[in-house]
């Protein structure tokens, strides 16, 4: 089973990744939204679910502000391609 697992994460490491100006802006959201679900499912304090609310919404603003913002400004800066090249072990 561990030898199975070993694979699948050897598997993942091989091949290309996009990386992205938004990405912070992206997990950010992620966060928050996560936060916010955990915090209605345990029926959080009022000031809790408010706070992860507000951070989820500030996030999906900055996001659509920053996606404008590198469309005119630099476009290339939404998706950089990496390429990495696993040895032959």
């Amino acid at each position: 089973m561990l030898k199975y697992f070993r694979s699948l994460l050897e598997h993942a490491k091989v091949g290309y990744s996009r990386t992205s100006a938004l990405n912070p802006v992206q997990w950010i959201f992620v966060v928050s939204t996560a936060g916010l679900v955990g915090a209605l499912s345990f029926q959080a304090p009022s000031w809790i679910i408010i706070l992860f609310a507000v951070f989820a919404s500030l996030s999906v603003l900055l996001f659509a502000f920053s996606y404008v913002f590198f469309m005119f400004r630099d476009p290339d800066a939404k998706v950089r391609k990496v390429f990495t090249f696993k040895d032959g072990d």
